[in-house]
């Protein structure tokens, strides 16, 4: 599986994307995105982009991945052609902890303290050391932005904005 991320699902994070199959009854090799691999099933039936759930049951937790069955799913054909579906859960079955997920700052806009546009949340993914926000510019490209305290003054769910300040400025080249 190559390291493509997966493709945005409105409303929706993802846990999980099919690897292949595993074993002859219908069994899939998951590869988790979720914080505890096993958590993969743990916000209800994941469902794919167009919203086609999948019950998970028999979940384990291997080095090479997470094993699962898929209820309904019998054969290794059908488990094979699920290879590469990514699998989603609602933002609303996480926990209200008062913090803020990698799922809902995307489609978030950046802005300046001023409420000056800088552009939009398209991805956040996680460089080791800090989240990093893929940002598409208002007036064209993409920028990373580093998810430290020195440029992200705060996240105003509220307004779906994440206001950034001016130390931004040495990411967008100014």
């Amino acid at each position: 599986m190559s390291a493509q991320r997966p493709p945005r699902k409105d409303g929706y994070f993802c846990v999980a994307v099919v690897l292949g199959a595993h074993g002859i009854r219908g069994g899939v090799r998951l590869k988790a995105f979720t914080a505890d691999p096993a958590d993969v099933a743990a916000y209800g039936a994941p469902v794919d982009t167009r919203g086609k759930a999948f019950s998970l049951s028999r979940i384990k937790v291997t080095p090479k991945g997470v094993l699962a069955h898929i209820d309904g799913l019998n054969d290794r054909d059908a488990a094979e052609a699920l290879k590469g579906t990514y699998l989603y859960a609602p933002l609303s079955a996480l926990p209200d902890d008062g913090g803020v997920y990698y799922g809902e700052l995307e489609a978030m806009m950046v802005v300046r303290e001023n409420a000056e546009p800088v552009g939009t949340i398209d991805y956040v993914f996680d460089a080791g050391a800090n989240p990093v926000l893929s940002v598409r510019l208002t007036n064209g490209g993409d920028v990373m932005i580093p998810f430290i305290d020195d440029v992200v003054v705060r996240v105003d769910k509220a307004a779906a904005q994440v206001i950034v300040s001016d130390a931004v400025d040495m990411f967008l080249g100014l």
